[in-house]
């Protein structure tokens, strides 16, 4: 298959890409705020299927033999501007704390800097699983905190938004860890 081949799942991967940035944080900060349950259902609907082309078009690529090296590429880059977009509109709401956002967004900048670096001694880290659970996690995160501009007043709604935090920010310094240790064997042997 041609690297740069335009398949079904690079397309799932584009649509992600060119919707993440500009129309979920515009939706976020202008209807979350004074937004209907309609609407933060649909908002928190919304940006659910985003994450879910995630495993959507991976899950087609390999199935139909649809890997390319262009949706290599773009996939990660897809998941990181739809996190990122989104958490920056909702700490601009005041619904994620800055230092919730940091620690999610510096892991992204962490890994990268870590896989340019093994790629630059010739070493290349894999994708490990606990990276796709770390963002799995951090889809229902969001998903929650959507949810929840509208209950919360709520004890159980305000609880399951903390466990779903206490979630994420746990997968994603763990799945920091794992690639810090696979950096490591890796540099070691190359």
């Amino acid at each position: 298959m041609n690297r740069f081949a335009i398949t079904l799942p690079t397309c799932i991967t584009l649509i992600r890409l060119s919707v993440s940035p500009f129309i979920m944080p515009t939706l976020l900060v202008m209807r979350l705020p004074a937004a209907s349950l309609w609407t933060t259902g649909w908002l928190a609907g919304l940006f659910a299927a985003l994450g879910a082309t995630d495993s959507i078009d991976g899950y087609i690529a390999r199935a139909w033999c649809q890997e390319s090296f262009l949706g290599a590429l773009l996939d990660p880059i897809a998941d990181k501007v739809l996190m990122f977009s989104s958490l920056i509109a909702l700490v601009s709401l005041g619904r994620v704390s800055y230092l919730s956002a940091i620690v999610l967004i510096g892991r992204e900048f962490l890994v990268m800097g870590l896989r340019e670096v093994a790629l630059a001694h010739g070493a290349l880290i894999p994708v490990v699983w606990s990276g796709k659970v770390k963002m799995f996690l951090q889809i229902i995160y969001i998903t929650i905190v959507i949810i929840n501009s509208r209950v919360t007043t709520s004890p159980a709604a305000f609880l399951v938004e903390h466990i779903a935090l206490v979630a994420a920010l746990t997968s994603t310094i763990y799945s920091a860890c794992v690639y810090f240790q696979y950096f490591f064997v890796v540099c070691k042997t190359s």
